[in-house]
């Protein structure tokens, strides 16, 4: 039965606009992770915390904006846009959720070890504006 679902899941997910079922998630996440730490946890943070907390957020609600915005691009647009886009959407919601959840995640539950993984994923954030940009630019040039 499980195996049912799960290849449902997958085939549905294959035909799903990517951009805009990430960004969804993306969205609820940072809005569900501010409500549980506005209302209860803010009170046993240092102020340190709180900050970094408050940049994990920032980043994964600005994220899940972008990707939004992008799946709205795509389909004014009618197609997904070019490679590098798709390999920029991609590196966006991995790089958001390393960087994001790794913050958070080290706050919350004190895993230490997670802090490894902020780094990484700013930079693969910083790599996947640039594949946009580039994309961005090479979509111009096609177009006219």
């Amino acid at each position: 039965m499980f195996d049912d679902i799960f290849h449902t899941f997958v085939i549905r997910l294959r035909y799903l606009d990517m951009y805009l079922f990430f960004g969804a998630i993306m969205g609820f996440l940072s809005l569900a992770l501010s409500a549980f730490i506005a209302h209860g946890l803010h009170l046993t943070l240092s102020i340190h915390q709180m900050h970094s907390l408050d940049t994990a957020l920032n980043n994964l609600q600005g994220h899940a904006v972008l990707l939004v915005a992008m799946s709205a691009y795509t389909r004014l647009k009618g197609s997904l846009g070019s490679r590098l886009i798709n390999i920029a959407a991609y590196l966006f919601v991995i790089g958001t959720l390393m960087f994001s959840m790794s913050i958070i995640l080290t706050i919350v539950i004190a895993w230490q070890s997670l802090a490894l993984f902020t780094p990484i994923g700013g930079m693969l954030l910083l790599l996947a504006w640039l594949l946009l940009i580039v994309g961005a630019f090479t979509e111009l040039k096609v177009s006219s």
